[in-house]
């Protein structure tokens, strides 16, 4: 909430969340949490808004990585390439199982609608 609170009231110059990661834990999500549970792999990722509701009502990160091979269960969006502050965390409702040297695909998205935010 620091970091948000920074960016809205321009009180500070955090650089963004700019970095998607994916992981093998299964632990639940709970707002406490500030990092993956087993945390595989992070990269750089692409930022765009998307119009789902209503006009640019969504924020888009997508990245790639190159799997050593494992079953992803969860995603995180980020602020740095290594620790930093995470967005938000979620669990895939199924998991998807690579094999070494596959690409894995990641998208997360933060969308607002009526006065609240879901991330998905």
């Amino acid at each position: 909430m620091a970091f948000a609170t920074a960016c809205i009231g321009n009180v500070s110059s955090p650089s963004g969340f700019l970095y998607i990661g994916y992981g093998t834990g299964t632990t639940a999500e709970a707002a406490a949490q500030t990092t993956l549970a087993t945390e595989v792999a992070r990269v750089a990722a692409t930022f765009s808004k998307e119009s789902v509701y209503g006009s640019n009502d969504t924020l888009k990160w997508y990245g790639t990585a190159t799997s050593a091979g494992a079953t992803v269960t969860e995603i995180a969006v980020f602020d740095a390439a290594a620790d930093g502050n995470m967005l938000f965390r979620k669990l895939l409702t199924t998991p998807w199982t690579f094999t070494a040297g596959q690409t894995i695909g990641m998208i997360g998205r933060l969308t607002y609608k009526n006065n609240t935010y879901s991330f998905s």
